[in-house]
């Protein structure tokens, strides 16, 4: 099941600065790379600049919280490099109206959203979201949004060949894991993302190693094997599905909870796969103690669509 893609968060800091240079690839730097697109259909200027919250999941650390500036352009990302690897989570959308434009609303109104970004050396750390950002007449106003999808692994692999294409892009882009990236739980699935967030890790950042996360892929894959042996997948019918299950995993391996988080439009679909999650009930876990802190401490998230049925 191409569509399923994981993350585990760390705890850490950040601070950083936007910027659409590359630096040259080192084993010991990150590069946070934001997917967006602005679609300006009115006939007037931009009249919004947009901008998103990246804020540290370790409150403790006491680090500002960084604003990335969703720049009204062509560009489909904007790259933020300096970051120290560790979880972060974008959790607000703001705007402010921009120089020669009169309005009756305050400066930097926003909306709070939980976005988590797990950012590691010597790779591109990507969230599996993209900010979508539409200017359009009405009447004889302009409207200005800001909307934000899934964003999964086809799309982000566009944007990884871009980066290839730039001055120092290429190590950069070939050291792309989007199994570092799962998105956790959406707003309306309200107990796992208090479970996320609240959930400490026993395993700090710092012991939380490559060869940790390695091995949580490998057995989160093995994972995804085991629930595709009890999927009855329903036949194709030419339209297009995508739709989301949440998970929890304990500490023997058993899936104690999990809910239909977004359903995928294909009542079938969604109810053969949370028929395999229910037949699995239990995953073996790996004996890495940092890895079965991954596999338990969040909640996982599974990915699905159209391409999923026979």
């Amino acid at each position: 099941m191409r569509k399923i893609l994981i993350l585990f968060l760390t705890v850490l800091v950040l601070s950083g600065c936007a910027t659409h240079t590359i630096p040259p690839y080192s084993e010991e730097q990150t590069l946070l790379v934001i997917p967006k697109s602005n679609e300006n259909n009115s006939l007037e200027s931009w009249f919004r600049k947009y901008y998103v919250v990246l804020e540290s999941l370790d409150k403790e650390l006491g680090f500002e919280p960084v604003k990335i500036w969703l720049n009204n352009n062509d560009e489909s990302y904007v790259v933020v490099d300096s970051i120290p690897e560790g979880s972060y989570a974008i959790k607000s959308i703001k705007w402010r109206v921009n120089s020669g434009w009169r309005s009756s609303r305050a400066m930097d109104e926003g909306y709070k959203v939980f976005i988590p970004i797990n950012v590691v050396k010597g790779e591109i750390s990507m969230p599996l979201y993209r900010f979508i950002v539409k200017q359009e007449s009405r009447g004889s106003m302009a409207y200005s949004s800001i909307n934000y999808e899934n964003y999964y692994k086809t799309s982000t692999d566009e944007i990884t060949k871009s980066i290839a294409e730039l001055e120092n892009g290429p190590l950069w882009a070939k050291g792309y894991e989007p199994l570092n990236q799962l998105l956790a739980s959406n707003l309306r699935a309200k107990k796992f993302e208090s479970r996320n967030q609240l959930l400490a890790s026993n395993c700090g950042a710092a012991q939380e190693t490559k060869v940790s996360r390695k091995i949580y892929n490998a057995y989160m894959l093995k994972a995804l094997n085991k629930i595709l042996g009890h999927f009855d997948a329903p036949l194709k019918d030419g339209n297009s599905y995508q739709g989301e299950i949440s998970l929890i995993i304990d500490m023997d391996g058993y899936i104690n909870e999990f809910i239909l988080s977004k359903p995928s439009g294909h009542k079938n679909l969604d109810i053969s796969l949370m028929n395999a999650v229910k037949k699995t009930s239990k995953i073996e876990l790996p004996e890495d103690k940092c890895a079965i802190d991954l596999l338990t401490k969040r909640p996982l998230k599974l990915f699905y669509d159209e391409t999923d049925m026979k």
